[in-house]
């Protein structure tokens, strides 16, 4: 009965939306209005700062409230949890609004926030990957200016960073269902205000060709499960197929067209279309920017599981993303493997 109670409490707690009151102030339904939910961007953009800042605190510490207020009227963990799910609930679902609220990422934010505390207060997270995140997060902001784009990228991330560390921690669940509801209404909010815009026919012609590009990740888990020989066979084989490809491609000038967009870098080609401000020759500042990132992100996964210095993956991924932009009619796939690798061997040798 008293978690029954506490989760009740969570919920009306999440159901008090400051947006919606603010702007009954200025005499209008703020759900009616600008992006249509009571939430702060909309406060921010519809009332101005003033009443955008009470907003946001409320709404992104109202769901670490419920759970310290559940802590006191239980001691039982899980319930404490539910009644921090149930402000994002109530926040989304208020009662006295025909059930229609805001979007619940603040609040949401805010008890993902308390968890990452709670991480780094454990040991199951670390400053550097922190300043990791955040070198990629500056990143991405730089080139989207759009925080739903960025959440679904580093969120994912983060949560196999503390997967890493502290698997049997009893907070994961509750992460994984906040960071899992954040991803949702961002993808929603992309796909629902078309935030994301290509161009380019040729891409949209042939998008598959992009979206295969992940199954290079392949090679990885056979390196993983299988002996270094047999793995690098099977790596040598593709090389020798692509340089042939790359020989074709300098005798055939339509081939190197074709072969440009199939084996073309997904961060760098899609970024680079999408966000693509200050061009750099045929390339855009952004798109090596986001190839630079993606080669971050990469270095990081490949850091934790095959254990590599992390010096040595910076320059490699730092490498990559120099060549790929300075790759002139030579084709990036062979020679951003080719230099970054090399580079990243010859700095072993004198380093290590």
């Amino acid at each position: 009965m008293v978690c029954a109670v506490s989760i009740v409490v969570g919920y009306l707690m999440g159901s008090i939306l400051p947006a919606y009151f603010l702007g009954r102030l200025y005499h209008l339904d703020i759900r009616r209005v600008g992006m249509q939910y009571a939430g702060t961007v909309n406060v921010y953009h519809t009332l101005g700062l003033l009443p955008a800042i009470p907003t946001a605190i409320y709404d992104a510490f109202k769901g670490v409230l419920a759970i310290f207020i559940s802590q006191r009227l239980t001691s039982n963990f899980v319930c404490a949890q539910l009644s921090g799910l149930a402000a994002i609930a109530g926040h989304v679902l208020p009662f006295y609004l025909g059930f229609r609220g805001g979007q619940g990422v603040a609040c949401a934010t805010g008890i993902m926030l308390y968890y990452l505390v709670h991480y780094l207060t454990g040991g199951g997270l670390f400053l550097y990957e922190l300043g990791f995140l955040f070198v990629v997060v500056a990143i991405l902001t730089y080139i989207t200016r759009q925080g739903e784009l960025i959440g679904m990228i580093v969120l994912p991330l983060l949560c196999y960073t503390l997967f890493l560390h502290a698997l049997h921690d009893p907070h994961n669940p509750f992460l994984v269902a906040v960071v899992a509801y954040i991803i949702a209404v961002g993808l929603y909010n992309t796909v629902e205000r078309g935030l994301l815009k290509i161009t380019d026919e040729t891409l949209k012609r042939h998008w598959w060709r992009v979206a295969a590009r992940p199954g290079a990740l392949t090679f990885i888990v056979i390196y993983l499960r299988n002996t270094q020989r047999m793995a690098l066979q099977l790596i040598g084989c593709v090389a020798i197929f692509f340089i042939l490809l790359d020989i074709v491609r300098f005798v055939h000038r339509r081939t190197s067209m074709f072969l440009s967009l199939i084996f073309g870098d997904i961060f760098g080609k899609l970024f680079g279309l999408m966000f693509g401000r200050h061009k750099i020759r045929d390339k855009t500042l952004e798109g090596t920017l986001a190839y630079w990132g993606g080669a971050l992100i990469c270095a990081y996964v490949l850091y934790n599981t095959l254990h590599i210095s992390p010096l040595l993956l910076g320059i490699g991924a730092t490498g990559a993303a120099i060549t790929e932009l300075l790759s002139f009619n030579v084709d990036d796939n062979f020679t951003v493997p080719l230099v970054s690798g090399t580079l990243m061997h010859v700095i072993d040798m004198f380093v290590g």
